[in-house]
């Protein structure tokens, strides 16, 4: 496996929380009010943005590797070949086409749902996804901001950055308003 600048920018960015981190070291340094909010907004949206970036790359760089990389690892070469034997074992039982069918039919019905486009599922999430995002946006825990980003990043859906910005710019807002609490209780 190769080793890309993205993942080291990864953990950078992650690292670099701008709730937990970048916001307090910058309220230390005596910003506050519409300063702060202003340039923790933008440090957030960049955030989301180049985690997007990051786990498009993913989908479309690092998993098509990761996938020739197992396609050649001795591991995977085994579970195929025992595939392949029990495969020749079923038949000579006589049992392949039932088991084959039985796959088949299980893989289509548990897969369909986020597979068709006219499933109650996809319909949701068309629907409902933009308030999905911006549900992500403005919660405060970590890593709801990140689960958005990596789902519009893999599934290659721009539009849904905009709701989850929104929702992250109201979030730093009232972050920074606790950030403000926080350091007036402290001093």
């Amino acid at each position: 496996m190769k080793w890309h600048w993205q993942y080291a920018g990864a953990i950078a960015l992650y690292a670099l929380n701008v709730d937990w981190i970048i916001m307090p070291k910058l309220k230390l340094l005596g910003l506050a009010g519409w300063w702060l909010f202003t340039i923790t907004s933008i440090l957030a949206v960049l955030e989301l943005y180049l985690g997007y970036l990051f786990w498009n790359w993913f989908r479309r760089i690092a998993v098509q590797e990761f996938a020739r990389h197992a396609a050649q690892s001795e591991v995977v070469q085994e579970a195929i070949e025992m595939g392949s034997e029990i495969k020749k074992d079923l038949k000579k039982a006589d049992l392949w086409d039932k088991i084959k069918n039985r796959i088949i039919n299980y893989f289509f019905t548990t897969f369909k749902k986020s597979t068709d486009e006219n499933s109650r599922f996809m319909k949701w999430l068309k629907r409902g996804g933009s308030i999905g995002m911006f549900i992500c946006g403005i919660n405060p825990e970590p890593g709801t901001r990140t689960i958005g980003a990596i789902f519009c990043g893999t599934t290659g859906w721009r539009r849904g950055l905009y709701p989850l910005a929104l929702g992250n710019i109201l979030r730093v807002a009232y972050m920074v308003g606790l950030w403000d609490i926080l350091f007036k209780i402290l001093q």
